[in-house]
């Protein structure tokens, strides 16, 4: 019905109004996804990462981790940043390939060597060199 009401020039008009605020939208939420990505994969490389250890399997196959950071003096939750990073899970989503993330941590599977060191290994790009280091809460 509103389309009759108005003519199809102003449509367009609107419509390209619309489309051009869908995307200026759009990219300052990227603009501000990498700036974030980039926080958090610099407090890795710098060794300025938090790891806590939710829990372990009883069988000790499989744990759940948290990772934080401080920015501006807090303490910030980068769990699914650092999961994003690995390319475990896809960018947005929770669950991929026999991993996912809950509240409790980032279910990381693997038992015979520093599980959370081969995490932060993943979400480290290849050919940088980094502190490998990291903070147990």
């Amino acid at each position: 019905m509103f389309c009759f009401l108005i003519g199809l020039e102003y449509q367009n008009i609107i419509i390209d109004n619309i489309l051009k605020s869908m995307k200026k939208i759009q990219e300052e939420e990227t603009e501000a996804y990498q700036e974030e990505m980039h926080k958090v994969k610099q407090a890795i490389i710098d060794g300025k990462i938090y790891v806590k250890v939710n829990s372990v399997s009883h069988s000790g196959m499989s744990r759940r981790i948290s990772f934080y950071m401080v920015e501006d003096n807090t303490i910030k939750h980068v769990t699914s940043e650092v999961a994003w990073l690995t390319g475990w899970i896809p960018v947005g989503e929770y669950k991929s390939r026999g991993k996912w993330m809950v509240d409790d941590g980032l279910f990381v599977g693997g038992c015979g060597m520093d599980m959370i060191f081969y995490t932060l290994y993943c979400a480290v790009p290849q050919g940088v060199e980094w502190n490998q280091h990291y903070n147990i809460l």
